[in-house]
């Protein structure tokens, strides 16, 4: 996780320097693009243009941090800060990669980032389990542990699932209150959902901008 903090920075440097490199083994310490050595447009553009921007690996890399987080920060709760400097790093970095070095990215619709939204809602119900089987761990929290017969037999956990009240009882309680929400949302229809505030609203909005007729506005002779 600290290694990922640095990598939006190394992805910075990478988006400045080989375009530069490109183009100083095109026309050397010179800023004229036209004293190019290319013989042809395609290899000119290459050398010239910003490098593609690769949309679905920056959401990857985000998901990646995303559910690392969520799974293991009951138990290693640096985590948390540490996603957050990572989440505010690849905001600067990848603002200023998009603005000056790469091309510009292609038009698309918000279908990526619903697809993201979708995923990211099964992170939290990652952590609530996760977290759970951390904090009822008998051998951390009550010091409860077997003696082994030899050396080459592995020690047994002691770590079973048993309905107790104690200090993860209330985590508990949150999954189990989650998988019922998950259950009543498949169930219920769509239309209930939103009357009871569970699903976001698909109503298009009709803006009036108060505009003339396009044919009508401009003049063809």
């Amino acid at each position: 996780m600290v290694i990922n903090i640095f990598m939006p920075f190394s992805a910075l440097t990478m988006g400045y320097m080989l375009p530069k490199i490109n183009r100083v083994l095109d026309v050397g310490f010179s800023d004229n693009p036209y004293d190019t050595k290319k013989t042809g447009m395609s290899q000119f553009k290459i050398a010239w243009s910003g490098m593609d921007y690769i949309v679905h690996f920056k959401f990857a890399n985000v998901l990646n941090v995303y559910f690392v987080t969520l799974m293991y920060g009951v138990g290693l709760p640096i985590l948390f800060p540490l996603a957050a400097l990572n989440f505010l790093n690849q905001w600067w970095t990848e603002r200023v990669i998009v603005t000056y070095w790469m091309k510009m990215p292609p038009s698309l619709d918000n279908k990526l980032i619903k697809n993201l939204i979708e995923v990211c809602k099964w992170g939290p119900i990652l952590y609530l389990v996760n977290g759970y089987w951390m904090l009822s761990n008998v051998q951390m929290f009550n010091n409860k542990w077997k003696y082994k017969d030899t050396r080459a037999v592995q020690m047994k956990s002691e770590h079973y699932i048993t309905i107790q009240i104690n200090h993860a009882t209330p985590m508990l309680q949150m999954v189990i209150f989650s998988f019922i929400i998950i259950i009543l949302q498949k169930v219920i229809s769509k239309e209930l959902q939103k009357t009871l505030g569970w699903g976001m609203s698909e109503k298009d909005i009709d803006v009036d901008e108060d505009l003339p007729n396009f044919f009508r506005s401009i003049k063809l002779s």
